[in-house]
């Protein structure tokens, strides 16, 4: 009754933490204020990251089940080409909107919007390479998906009369 194997909320979590590390520790090192608007910021981060993750790790979950012989790197690096465009074109159009900020904000929307664009270059970077890598260690594999029995004319809808 699972969505999603274990395997995927694993290299999720993970994948969202490290995010969160790398951030926090960009205002750890350059000593800059943290405020609510950082903590708004960090929240907002983890919200994209797990959309990210999410729309790659469903065509991994479809992949999985159209190829079930394919070697699973090979799988995941198809699933990842297949929605490279999507979060490259969604990541430029958040940074964008971001720069925007960043030049005409002002001074109390700076450590929101480096906050931001950090958080969106990290969470691409993490949602492609982190969390998908993440899939092979932990041990997924094509074969533990099943594939759905349809039974009996209850599956669909039918015309009566």
């Amino acid at each position: 009754w699972l969505r999603y194997e274990w395997q995927f909320g694993v290299s999720t979590f993970v994948a969202i933490v490290h995010d969160v590390l790398v951030t926090m520790g960009f205002f750890a090192l350059t000593r800059l204020d943290f405020d609510l608007n950082i903590v708004a910021a960090v929240l907002t981060i983890i919200g994209y990251s797990i959309n990210d993750k999410i729309v790659i790790d469903d065509r991994i979950r479809e992949n999985m089940r159209k190829y079930r012989q394919m070697d699973m790197r090979a799988l995941i690096d198809l699933s990842v080409n297949e929605t490279l465009p999507r979060t490259v074109m969604t990541s430029l159009t958040i940074l964008l909107a971001l720069a925007s900020l960043l030049i005409f904000g002002g001074p109390v929307l700076r450590g929101f919007t480096a906050a931001m664009m950090l958080g969106v270059v990290v969470g691409t970077y993490s949602s492609i390479y982190v969390s998908s890598s993440l899939l092979i260690s932990l041990g997924l594999s094509p074969q533990l998906t099943e594939p759905k029995k349809k039974s009996g004319p209850a599956t669909g809808a039918e015309r009566i009369g």
